[in-house]
């Protein structure tokens, strides 16, 4: 075969399919247009998961009549002139490719103005082919509607995923371009309905916004280093992930997946995180255009630093010392955020609790206790050591724990040795929801759900290693309502192998019924609508269904977090010490597998500050 020149049509298709992926990679091309514009505002619509149409309308500076079709054109661009101007590139688009490649992959509609004018301009593309320009109204910026994309290359549209799919990562993008643009009031649409809006707000509150976290649980950050800059939130590593889908990292307000910031980020919370465990944050970083190249990637989504360790160092230095400060720690101790009256509270009602079970009422000290008068001498609370009470758990010189998965925290462990959770003396139950009890050195407060789910998340991993989950059929099937991308998605051979050695199965019934024969025995009184739902989201924001096996840790997680026992339910005495006992088992266990501490302490140094007792 001779070499040939490639006809231009074809020459379009290629380059369009470089730049344009998937429907979210138009709209990430769309809105750093927008953001290029100048624009306030953003308003984005779209549906059919983004193939069937997607608009993108702001109030920029728009297009003028004369440019319109010069705006269509393959490499025409406004923001550079020669090869030495990237060198001090400061917009995002400058390949004059985006616009160019969407008209020939799609069905295309530019309505467009300057804000001095009394007339706009509307031109259309098909397959590439322009129309010519006509009058149109004036909007005062552009609007641009991208329809039916792929529709003349079958090729790439095969490959586009489910509508839920495809809407996630169009909402993933929307996400980043929201989170690096606090200045923009932007408003997503899916179908005519709002379902994300921002307002205008600074680049901290806008942070907060969208990882969704209080201030108690975040550091800002904002420093200088000559004409390195960073700006940050991150998330207290008590809010850690499984995964890095809270990481958001940005070099030149672009959205990247850089090696170099991502390490950096992860040495800053060396030590604060357990294993297999991510940051949730988002970082900025600005410095001299001339100091970084973002043209090695078509997509724009990779850089290359000319001082790679010069960023590492600041970044990781930067976090490191913010959440120090924040944190306060000290060696081997990590102080709580909660305030002196709700401490005083929780303390005053344990104490009194602690002395109504185990204190003769007709004691004298106890007396002495209740009016606020006992002596010095009187025996801190810390130091009581009751004789072991009959409901202990029996100590048969068995394994620790029963090993079978239960939803319910089994009565019947035995232990060899106690840990350091068995070790803790159990006074009570507060709330409902926390377990109090002493130490040898302190007051200590369990989240019962949280250790109940790091045993049971620890169990089902376990039990998935060894295929041995126990499960139960059901009499009548349970039926659920999903969309129907999801029921898609969780039918898949791929993931119907995965649930069943979860211990599910599970039928398409019809458009939107998904029907569950049996489940594991952990969750056999737990409703499954919810849980399925969160499975099913998670199935669906993966980057195919291959990589299943990237989300098992959150899949786990999410089914031991709707089997363990919730706040606000009574658990004997009995259920309490197992629990302690049960979570001895693991490594780990002072964290639930969201990433949340499983107990706080208090020594007996705090509880005097708290009383009084000590300045």
């Amino acid at each position: 075969m001779g070499i040939r020149l490639l006809d231009g049509d074809t020459i379009n298709k290629i380059a369009a399919g470089e730049v344009i992926e998937r429907p979210s990679n138009a709209l990430k091309e769309l809105l750093e247009n927008s953001a290029d514009s100048g624009a306030t505002k953003i308003e984005i619509d779209f549906d059919g998961g983004g193939k069937k149409e997607i608009k993108v309308t702001d109030d920029g500076c728009g297009i003028a009549a004369d440019e319109i079709v010069l705006a269509l054109e393959r490499h025409a661009t406004s923001k550079i002139t020669t090869i030495q101007d990237l060198e001090g590139l400061h917009t995002f688009g400058f390949r004059g490719e985006a616009l160019s490649s969407l008209a020939a992959v799609s069905q295309l509609e530019l309505h467009t103005s300057l804000h001095d004018t009394e007339v706009g301009t509307q031109i259309q593309a098909s397959g590439g082919k322009l129309s010519v320009p006509k009058p149109a109204p004036p909007i005062k910026g552009t609007q641009v509607v991208v329809k039916n994309i792929f529709f003349n290359v079958p090729a790439r549209q095969k490959f586009l995923k489910s509508d839920g799919g495809e809407t996630a990562a169009i909402k993933k993008v929307v996400r980043a371009f929201s989170l690096i643009h606090p200045e923009l009031n932007i408003t997503l649409r899916q179908g005519g309905k709002v379902i994300g809006h921002w307002e205008r707000e600074s680049f901290k509150k806008r942070a907060q916004r969208i990882l969704d976290v209080a201030e108690t649980d975040s550091v800002y950050i904002k420093t200088q280093d000559g004409e390195l800059s960073l700006e940050a939130l991150i998330v207290l590593p008590q809010r850690s992930l499984a995964t890095q889908s809270g990481i958001n990292l940005f070099v030149q307000n672009r959205p990247v997946n850089d090696k170099t910031v991502l390490q950096a980020l992860m040495e800053g919370y060396r030590s604060l995180l357990m294993q297999h465990q991510y940051p949730q944050g988002v970082i900025s970083i600005l410095m001299d255009p001339s100091s970084v190249d973002i043209n090695v990637h078509p997509a724009k989504a990779q850089v290359k630093f000319l001082s790679p360790g010069t960023i590492f160092r600041f970044i990781s230095s930067e976090v490191k010392r913010a959440l120090n400060e924040k944190m306060k720690i000290a060696e081997n101790y990590n102080e709580t955020d909660f305030s002196q009256e709700v401490q005083a509270s929780f303390i005053e009602d344990a104490v009194t609790q602690y002395n109504q079970r185990h204190l003769n009422p007709e004691n004298l000290r106890t007396e002495q206790f209740r009016q606020g008068s006992f002596s010095e001498s009187y025996s801190p609370i810390y130091e009581y050591r009751p004789a072991p009470s009959s409901d202990a758990p029996p100590l048969t010189g068995g394994g620790l724990v029963e090993q079978s998965l239960t939803g319910e925290i089994s009565t019947r462990s035995t232990i060899k040795s106690a840990g350091v959770w068995s070790s803790v003396q159990v006074i009570g139950q507060y709330a409902n929801t926390y377990i109090v009890g002493q130490s040898r050195n302190s007051l200590v407060l369990i989240d019962q759900h949280a250790a109940h789910e790091r045993v049971l998340f620890e169990r089902l991993k376990k039990s998935w290693t060894e295929g041995k989950i126990e499960t139960q059929r059901a009499l009548l099937d349970d039926v659920m309502t999903l969309p129907r991308e999801a029921i898609e998605a969780l039918t898949s051979k791929e993931v119907t192998e995965v649930l069943e050695k979860l211990g599910f199965e599970v039928a398409d019934r019809g458009p939107n019924a998904l029907s569950v024969s049996q489940r594991p025995t952990f969750l056999v009184d737990v409703g499954l609508q919810p849980l399925f739902e969160k499975l099913s989201e998670q199935v669906l924001e993966m980057s195919s269904v291959s990589n299943i096996s990237d989300i098992l840790d959150e899949i786990w997680s999410s089914m031991s977090c709707h089997g363990a026992v919730r706040a606000g339910r009574v658990l004997s005495s009995d259920e309490m010490k197992a629990l302690l006992f049960q979570m001895d088992e693991f490594s780990f266990s002072h964290f639930c597998p969201h990433g949340r501490p499983v107990s706080v302490n208090w020594g007996l140094h705090d509880l005097e500050k708290l009383f009084r007792r000590i300045v």
